[in-house]
């Protein structure tokens, strides 16, 4: 087929380099890039195949021109633009494709723009990051928006099930009734861990300190923890923003998650011991129901073999983790129903919170989060910063967000690789059944 990739920023990257190795003919174009200069990142991705090409192009007409499919990957506020440049360039019958991982604003953008043509629209949202190889054990959303015969969307989804392969199979494809469901579940399962994990990041960045060289959170859970930390921050942030910012049904988890924060600190300074402790238990019950990966029956020490060490002798509140399990109880999120659709670090950030709340290590929890004054000051920071996020985010303030984001990056920038490679570490152990809860 031939294949035009528009934006090509590491999703991008990947989509082109599957399918040219897949033999398919790629064109690319990104306008921030000259033709030139896309050549040359392009280069380094070329498999060898005398039946595959990939090849970059100096406009956007030129790139859609002829094509069989066209994949839409630039950042989510970018589609209206693209959206409006390609319409008159497209030939009748071309598949176009938005592989952004926010689709109500997407799907508004190219049913506004492409209306009346005969083109089809569609959705594959691949639900794993451009690092991913093992294609067998990953899934892709597939939303059908309307435009050409059913017929036109089982070609697409089998251009994407015959090329994204691997020794352990095709990828899996998860058919998503409508753009507001499949948001909907990317709110479900990534909008408060991000916020929980940002969160987490900015707390540190502001305490000054590094938490892998710190007494309170070296080892086991809070290795993993601060690991998931990194490769969030790793990431391209406005990935991250468009789900927080451009997703409509983010909102009410921010503000849930923020209040399970709120709901729990008080508890602490208020000395509310039986009160927080029946809430977790309530909290921990539901996991169970939801299945959960499992809530774990060992402590933190299951990840002994990753994080080198066992659990540390001194324990910290885990309030960050605490607070996710309990806004999904609040809102009554079905974990177990969205398990489809969940990317492979939100099934390991599902993991690290069903430890917090194994018997052994939530008893932990427990007694440092009323005992310890130390750790009362950390999570006196941490609220103030996930307050922070959650104020960003309600208002949809960009410039608010990118500066948390950048800032908090900055900060960890030494460390980021290392974080990216610890937790790909800790995302193959889990898929591989080498940790268990």
């Amino acid at each position: 087929m031939r294949i035009a990739i528009v934006g090509t920023g590491k999703m991008g990257k990947m989509h082109a380099r599957v399918f040219s190795g897949a033999g398919h003919e790629v064109t690319c174009f990104d306008k921030h890039k000259t033709a030139g200069e896309l050549a040359a990142e392009l280069a380094p991705l070329q498999r060898v195949s005398s039946n595959s090409s990939m090849v970059a192009s100096d406009t956007l007409a030129h790139a859609v021109k002829d094509k069989d499919v066209v994949v839409l990957l630039p950042p989510v506020d970018a589609v209206g633009e693209v959206a409006s440049g390609i319409g008159s360039h497209l030939s009748n019958g071309t598949a176009v494709i938005s592989g952004t991982s926010v689709m109500l604003p997407a799907a508004a953008e190219l049913s506004a723009h492409l209306s009346g043509r005969d083109v089809g629209v569609f959705g594959m949202h691949c639900l794993f990051g451009p690092s991913a190889t093992d294609f067998g054990s990953n899934s892709i959303a597939a939303l059908n928006m309307g435009g050409l015969e059913p017929a036109a969307f089982e070609n697409v989804k089998s251009l994407f099930r015959s090329s994204f392969v691997s020794r352990t199979g095709s990828a899996k494809i998860v058919d998503i009734e409508s753009p507001d469901k499949h948001d909907s579940i990317m709110a479900d399962t990534q909008v408060s861990t991000h916020l929980g994990f940002l969160s987490m990041g900015t707390a540190w960045m502001r305490a000054g300190l590094f938490p892998w060289e710190s007494e309170f959170y070296k080892c086991g859970t809070d290795h993993a923890k601060a690991v998931m930390m990194l490769r969030v921050l790793n990431g391209e942030r406005h990935v991250y923003e468009a789900i927080a910012l451009r997703n409509p049904h983010a909102r009410k988890h921010v503000l849930q998650y923020v209040k399970s924060v709120e709901d729990l600190f008080a508890m602490m300074m208020s000395g509310d011991r039986a009160g927080f402790t029946e809430r977790m238990q309530r909290t921990r019950e539901f996991l169970s129901r939801s299945n959960a990966a499992g809530v774990a029956r060992e402590s933190a020490a299951a990840f002994g073999s990753i994080a080198g060490a066992e659990m540390a002798a001194k324990s910290n509140s885990h309030l960050s983790l605490l607070a996710m399990a309990d806004s999904w109880r609040e809102m009554g999120t079905d974990l177990k129903d969205n398990a489809m659709c969940s990317t492979p670090p939100f099934q390991i950030r599902r993991f690290i919170i069903s430890l917090a709340f194994g018997n052994e290590l939530l008893e932990r929890n427990i007694n440092a989060a009323f005992e310890s004054d130390e750790i009362k000051k950390h999570d006196a920071i941490f609220l103030e910063s996930a307050r922070d996020w959650s104020s960003a985010i309600a208002r949809k303030d960009s410039e608010a967000y990118r500066s948390l984001f950048d800032k908090t990056r900055a900060f960890f920038s030494d460390r980021l690789e290392w974080g990216m490679e610890e937790s790909t570490a800790l995302i193959r152990a889990f898929r591989a059944g080498k940790l268990r809860g």
